[in-house]
């Protein structure tokens, strides 16, 4: 039926003429072209392109608009298709511009091509056919292409950031882990899912996750950072002993999944190696009193402590507060000067010179030499420690050390 009333309508156009003109020489074919093809967007689910063609219509009369079919291929092999049809009418004298829109989906298009990963584009053509529905033309298609690159989805990379050892004291130690995700691509994607895993020495310690509603802009980078507490004790039920170790190795694991359908598949996961520092607790004990002068108003004798440093690093003592009793009679208090410093893996003495000019010490000294017995001391205090080890702040270590000695001459 459509038929036969375009062919009404042209025999109505050609009897109304005022020459004997053909049919084929009042009818102008109508001229198409493709005026461009662009990205009207770009995001992590895919890409949308729009075709604009200008459709001219050079008749003195309205014609039906055309049927374009459209197809796009990836690398030469075709991917999807679709046809553009219109009811409408091209007015008579006037040039019409079409859009034809159409979107490619990452997700379908690396599950057709998936040697396209890791690629930063891929040559696309668009190819239309388009078709007139008049008797005219009913056998004349005008073809219409265009090529050219088209962006491709970056897989987001993480990688290893900073490691800082926060603080370290003789519970623990507290750590930072950095790590940085990286968005190689030219718009924004969500922030991944990242499941972690600390292990030490093989053993798995602790298991979290990080989920951050923050966008991850173009061509950018977002750091992170994940805080850890290790104390001691609870690695005494990992571990057979930490006796004799200076550090434990150990291991971050981390695996990110992003929101995004294309990448459902895709595993993106570092390993960070580190390890952790053991700081022990210098030990410290007293080694007994040494006799240097004898006098009938003053009694001069060295207090001999000793502290072992079984750290692979020197440590500093800024403060060394005594208070020495012996047979429950106070014999000598207050600050060591100069304290020498506790060397890596070494025992270092630490003697006092000490006077007595109080005459019943000085007679109770003599009465425990002259019948040759044993003391009682209680030697208690406070040691400041500092050091250069990184992530070591001052330590106070208190003592309280008591027990039985005998007065010894030099």
């Amino acid at each position: 039926m459509k038929k036969i009333i375009s062919v009404f309508l042209t025999l109505v156009i050609f009897l109304s003429a005022s020459t004997c003109q053909t049919i084929e020489t009042i009818f102008l074919e109508p001229i198409v072209s493709l005026r461009s093809v662009d990205f009207s967007g770009i995001n992590f689910h895919g890409v949308d392109l729009i075709c604009r063609l200008d459709v001219e219509n050079p008749n003195a009369f309205d014609i039906p608009f055309p049927e374009v079919d459209w197809e796009l291929y990836i690398n030469s092999a075709s991917f999807i298709n679709g046809t553009l049809s219109n009811d409408a009418k091209l007015r008579s004298r006037r040039t019409v511009t079409v859009d034809l829109p159409f979107s490619v989906s990452y997700a379908e298009l690396f599950d057709a091509f998936y040697s396209l990963w890791n690629t930063d584009e891929a040559a696309y053509q668009v190819a239309l056919g388009i078709r007139f529905p008049l008797p005219l033309l009913e056998n004349k298609t005008y073809y219409l292409d265009h090529s050219g690159n088209m962006p491709l989805l970056q897989i987001p990379k993480i990688h290893p950031g900073s490691f800082k050892i926060a603080k370290v004291d003789f519970a623990g130690v507290e750590m930072d882990w950095g790590f940085i995700v990286e968005n190689p691509n030219g718009f924004t994607i969500p922030h991944p899912t990242i499941d972690w895993e600390y292990t030490v020495d093989g053993h798995p310690v602790i298991k979290s996750s990080i989920n951050d509603d923050k966008d991850i802009s173009a061509n950018s980078q977002s750091p992170g950072i994940i805080k850890l507490n290790i104390q001691y004790a609870d690695l005494q039920g990992i571990l057979d002993s930490l006796a004799d170790i200076s550090e434990i190795p150990s291991m971050l694991k981390m695996d990110t999944s992003f929101p995004i359908p294309s990448l459902a598949n895709q595993e993106n996961a570092l390993e960070m190696l580190g390890a952790i520092p053991v700081l022990r607790m210098p030990e410290l004990s007293f080694r007994g009193i040494s006799i240097k002068n004898l006098g009938f108003q003053k009694f001069d004798f060295v207090a001999n402590w000793e502290i072992e440093n079984k750290n692979n690093f020197s440590m500093d003592i800024s403060r060394f507060v005594y208070d020495l009793t012996v047979n429950n009679s106070p014999w000598a208090q207050g600050t060591i000067e100069n304290p020498p410093q506790l060397k890596a893996n070494a025992k270092t003495a630490i003697p006092l010179d000490i006077s007595i000019t109080s005459v019943p010490l000085i007679t109770q000294i003599m009465d425990i030499i002259n019948w040759g017995g044993g003391v009682n001391f209680k030697s208690v205090g406070n040691l400041n420690l500092t050091s250069d080890f990184l992530g070591m702040d001052a330590l106070d270590l208190p003592f309280d050390l008591s027990g039985a000695t005998r007065l010894a001459r030099n």
